[in-house]
């Protein structure tokens, strides 16, 4: 299916120098199809698979990770967009002291993605960490190259500068003493 990358005139101007710097670095990665940048109007999307950054069934980044985090930080540092950082796993069952479920697993490995991005550089306030385990697909389980297609990292960007939506807050009132409750302590 098509993918809007650097050459789609329908993305935003940041979007479209994001993803040509992302293309552009990582080029014999993209060739690979270890990473990828798609976008719209809103969102600008860059995965990279979990093969790059991770052993199997761990979210300890290795020297490789560390070296491709370190790149990717360089490109988004100039930027002023939030990163959310989203983890994926494929659906086989995984149980280890560390990490009871997918879901563990998949939010472990997007918090150490957000914590090297924090390293090298990366404003904090930016970033927010985000594990889904296996349950938002994007290939069929049933075989290993779908298995492989669904355990990635993807780094987010939103257009609208906002990491999550500004609710309106109702307005702080004094903090009272609690009421006695029964025999006379307060509750």
């Amino acid at each position: 299916e098509p993918r809007a990358t650097t050459s789609e005139p329908q993305l935003p101007e940041e979007f479209r120098r994001i993803s040509q710097r992302v293309e552009e670095r990582f080029a014999a990665l993209v060739e690979r199809q270890l990473v990828s940048v798609q976008g719209n109007e809103e969102w600008l999307e860059i995965e990279l698979k979990s093969s790059l950054l991770f052993a199997s069934g761990e979210a300890e980044a290795g020297a490789q990770a560390r070296e491709i985090i370190r790149q990717m930080a360089e490109v988004l540092r100039d930027s002023a967009l939030p990163v959310r950082v989203e983890g994926f796993t494929d659906d086989r069952p995984i149980s280890t002291s560390l990490y009871p479920s997918n879901w563990e697993l998949s939010s472990a490995r997007a918090a150490t993605i957000v914590k090297l991005l924090t390293e090298f550089e990366v404003d904090p306030a930016r970033l927010a960490a985000v594990g889904y385990g296996e349950f938002q697909p994007v290939a069929d389980n049933a075989t290993e190259a779908g298995r492989a297609a669904n355990r990635r990292v993807v780094l987010m960007l939103s257009r609208n500068a906002q990491l999550r939506p500004q609710l309106p807050r109702a307005p702080e009132q004094s903090v009272q003493a609690a009421p006695a409750g029964p025999g006379g302590a307060a509750s």
